[in-house]
């Protein structure tokens, strides 16, 4: 389980993804900009979820894959 987002990112350059990778984690602020329902409810229950900054993909505390790059937030 990742619990910041130097954890994430280590993890997929370890996996082949290019040093440059790099995530933010995902606010109750955005997380009700993007309307994904899924995420507030999580982060209320104390779970993370993280954003690929160059794609937008949405992840897991686990580095699954919930969301491909359609959540733009606009800060």
């Amino acid at each position: 389980m990742f619990k910041t987002v130097e954890e994430i990112r280590k993890h997929f350059v370890n996996d082949g993804w290019g040093k440059d990778t790099s995530f933010r984690e995902l606010t109750i602020d955005e997380a009700k900009k993007t309307g994904l329902l899924f995420t507030i409810d999580g982060l209320k229950k104390g779970k993370r979820y993280f954003v690929m900054n160059i794609c937008n993909n949405l992840y897991d505390e686990n580095g699954k894959l919930l969301c491909f790059g359609n959540i733009k937030i606009n800060n």
